[in-house]
């Protein structure tokens, strides 16, 4: 198996930080290398990466999970290039169950179940990181039961590619999280041959940490929601064109908790729901943004990292594999 390397955005979060470097350390067999990507202005992660000597400190000037994402995919020196958020900490066998998914050479990513805070009304699923005949994401990684299996989707909270099979969008709106671009990076490569698995007995803690931007833990801004929608539609739709219009459609008539449309809306103010009611309007407009992009262009970019240090813009519009092409 190649080497792997762990890309870990971070940022004002030392704490969070601390454990996830150690639960990575811990892992057997070790990553390769662990690239931390940090503000130049974050002092407080600069500190906990001083006292830190397995990990490599990247730094970036501009704000954005994509940004950080970009830079360490950049830096990464292996041929497997996985990500870690800031506030997971992979249990042990994490890291050996992941390289065993990825010896099969048809698998170009692999992730698995982030625990959160437990929820009364949170029930074991299997039907998890889909994109359905109509455009809507059913994510509900956290939730996952059953066996491993092929998915649309899989969450940046814990994800594994191969460097031939990782691409990440550009043009996405938000200043922080930058809601829903794994759509648009996991789309990239089932387009073009490859296999996404996720396997629920690949976990993390996942312990929520603070976010410094528009969407706040618990409170949405009403331009986090606008974001959100635009940049759902934005990937669903330049990836599978074909669903872009369903996705309108189902995202104004119907909708759901994170993007109401009318009928959720409606449902929401029946259950006194004002937090779910309230993202209505940002996620009409953000619905239409999107649609009105894509009708403009059509595409979208990415960037791929065909070897260390280099970047390539793509265009989601680019020759998908054809049979004879596809990996394995």
């Amino acid at each position: 198996m190649t080497g792997v390397s762990i890309v870990v955005p971070s940022y004002r979060r030392p704490e969070r930080l601390a454990r996830c470097l150690a639960a990575l350390d811990a892992q057997r067999p070790r990553a390769d290398e662990v690239l931390v990507v940090c503000r130049a202005d974050d002092a407080a992660t600069r500190s906990v990466l001083a006292g830190s000597p397995s990990a490599r400190r990247i730094d970036v000037s501009a704000s954005g999970v994509l940004h950080a994402m970009r830079a360490g995919a950049r830096a990464a020196r292996n041929e497997l290039i996985g990500f870690v958020d800031d506030d997971a900490e992979p249990r042990p066998g994490w890291l050996a169950g992941t390289l065993e998914r990825l010896a099969d050479p048809t698998v170009g990513g692999v992730g698995g179940r982030d625990l959160v805070d437990p929820h009364p009304q949170h029930r074991p699923k299997r039907d998890v990181g889909r994109i359905t005949p109509l455009g809507k994401l059913v994510g509900d990684h956290h939730l996952g039961t059953g066996q491993a299996r092929d998915v649309d989707v899989l969450k940046a909270a814990d994800m594994v590619f191969r460097r031939q099979a990782l691409a990440l969008p550009d043009g996405l709106r938000g200043d922080g999280a930058q809601m829903h671009f794994e759509i648009a990076t996991c789309l990239w490569a089932i387009a073009r041959g490859w296999r996404l698995v996720y396997d629920p007995d690949l976990v993390v803690d996942h312990l929520a940490g603070p976010r410094f931007d528009d969407d706040a833990r618990g409170v949405q801004s009403a331009r986090a929601a606008r974001n959100a929608a635009f940049n759902l539609v934005l990937c669903v739709g330049a990836l599978r064109p074909e669903l872009l219009r369903r996705r309108l459609l189902f995202g104004l008539l119907i909708g759901d908790q994170g993007g109401p449309g009318v009928v959720r809306a409606g449902v929401a103010l029946a259950r006194r729901e004002s937090e779910v009611a309230r993202r209505f309007w940002p996620s009409v407009t953000g619905h239409v943004a999107a649609y009105r992009r894509l009708r403009s262009s059509g595409e979208l970019t990415l960037y791929t990292y065909p070897e260390p240090g280099v970047e390539v813009a793509v265009s989601s519009g680019s020759r998908r594999a054809t049979p004879e092409e596809a990996p394995g």
